[in-house]
C-alpha cells in the first residue's frame, strides 16, 4: 500500500517528485483492461490507469518541468509506442496543455489541469457563464471541422442548444484543431481500438467537453475530481458519445467536483453515478457522498488560491483543499487495486 504524500500546498498544486512517484507501475503486471468487463475490480483498475494518465499531463516533477525524454520513458513504459504533445509545454508558456498517446490496442486524451504558475487558468476557470457548443462530433471519413467562433449576442438569445461553461470552451478550442487532427487520424488507423478521454480538475473538464465533441465511438471518459461542465442537453451529447462509459471520481470532500452547483436549466453533472473515495481509501458510490451545505461550500471554493498567487509550498493546506490533490486520486485507486 502508497502512502499518501504530506498534506502541503506542493502536493496540492503539483505532482509528485521524481523519487515519491512511479507512474503506470502495475503496467506490466495489469495491462490496461478491455472497457466490456463490468467487474468492479476491472472498472477501479481502468480508473487507476487514467489517473495516472491524467496526473502525468502536468508534465512536472514537483514544480520542475519534467524532460521530454522522461515523458517519452514514462509512456513508452506503459506500451504507448506513440505521443503528439498538445498545446505549449515550454516553461513559460501558458495556457491549454494536454498530450495524445497511442497503440494499437487504445489511446489517451489527457489534458492538464489549473497550473499554480498559469494565469491564463484563472481566466479560464472564472468564465463560468453558459454558451452554444455546436455539435463537431468527427467521423474518420469527414475533413475537418473549422471551428465557430461564437459571438457573445448570439448565445444570448439561441433557444433549444446544448451550453457549456464558456471557459471551458474557449481553452479547448485554443488547441481543438491539433486534437481533431489526433483523433480523426488515429481513428482512421485503428478503427475499432478504444479511445479514452482523461484529466483532472480543468483538464477533467477539457476532456469531458473533448468526448462530447468526438462521434467516432469506442470511447470512454474519466474524470478526477471534475467540476460540472454544461447543462443537462450537453451530458446526454456526452453520454452518447462516451458509449464505453463515463467514469467520474470524487475524492472526500473535493470542493472542486462540487461546483459549479446543479441548478435547474443550468449547470448538471454529466454521469448518474460515480466512484467517490471515501477517508481511508474506501471506494464507494454516489450515494455515500455527504450533502454539502451552499455555505460551507461556498467558503472552501473561496479557499481556493488562483493561479500564480504565491503560497508557502512546504506549509499544510486546508484538509478539504488537499482532498482536490492529483496524486491523493492516483495513490487511493492504485491502493484498491492492490
Amino acid at each position: 500500500m502508497r502512502e499518501l504524500l504530506a498534506p502541503t500546498w506542493k502536493n496540492l498544486f503539483y505532482p509528485p517528485e521524481r523519487e515519491q512517484y512511479v507512474y503506470f507501475e502495475q503496467a506490466s503486471r495489469a495491462p490496461f483492461p478491455k472497457a466490456r468487463n463490468e467487474d468492479e475490480k476491472n472498472r477501479l483498475l481502468r480508473g487507476a490507469w487514467m489517473a495516472d494518465a491524467a496526473m502525468l499531463a502536468y508534465g512536472r516533477w514537483g514544480p520542475l518541468r519534467m524532460s521530454g525524454s522522461d515523458f517519452q520513458d514514462i509512456l513508452r513504459a506503459a506500451g504507448f509506442a506513440h505521443h503528439t504533445i498538445l498545446g505549449d509545454w515550454a516553461e513559460s508558456g501558458h495556457g491549454t496543455q494536454g498530450y495524445f498517446a497511442w497503440n494499437d490496442r487504445f489511446a489517451v486524451t489527457a489534458f492538464r489541469g489549473t497550473e499554480r504558475n498559469d494565469p491564463t487558468d484563472s481566466i479560464t476557470d472564472a468564465e463560468a457563464f453558459l454558451v452554444n457548443e455546436p455539435d463537431y462530433s468527427i467521423a474518420a471519413d469527414e475533413a475537418h471541422k473549422a471551428l465557430r467562433h461564437l459571438q457573445f449576442i448570439e448565445t444570448l438569445f439561441a433557444h433549444g442548444q446544448v451550453r457549456v461553461h464558456a471557459g471551458f470552451q474557449r481553452a479547448l478550442n485554443s488547441v481543438w484543431e491539433d486534437v481533431h487532427s489526433c483523433l480523426s487520424t488515429y481513428r482512421r488507423d485503428y478503427p475499432n481500438s478504444e479511445v479514452c478521454f482523461t484529466g483532472h480538475s480543468l483538464g477533467a473538464a477539457l476532456a469531458t467537453l473533448a468526448v462530447s465533441r468526438f462521434g467516432g465511438r469506442q470511447a470512454s471518459l474519466f474524470t478526477f475530481g471534475s467540476p460540472r461542465v454544461g447543462d443537462v442537453a450537453f451530458g446526454d451529447r456526452v453520454r452518447r458519445n462516451a458509449d464505453l462509459g463515463v467514469n467520474r471520481f470524487v475524492n472526500g470532500n473535493d470542493p472542486v467536483a462540487r461546483v459549479p452547483l446543479a441548478l435547474e436549466g443550468l449547470y448538471d453533472h454529466i454521469e448518474r453515478s460515480c466512484f467517490y473515495i471515501a477517508q481511508g481509501g474506501k471506494i464507494g458510490g454516489l450515494e455515500e457522498m455527504p450533502v454539502v451545505n451552499w455555505a460551507t461550500l461556498e467558503e472552501k471554493v473561496r479557499a481556493l488560491p488562483p493561479a500564480g498567487i504565491f503560497q508557502a509550498l512546504h506549509e499544510d493546506a486546508p484538509p478539504h483543499l488537499v482532498d482536490h490533490s492529483p496524486a491523493r486520486y492516483c495513490i487511493q485507486l492504485w491502493n484498491a487495486c492492490s
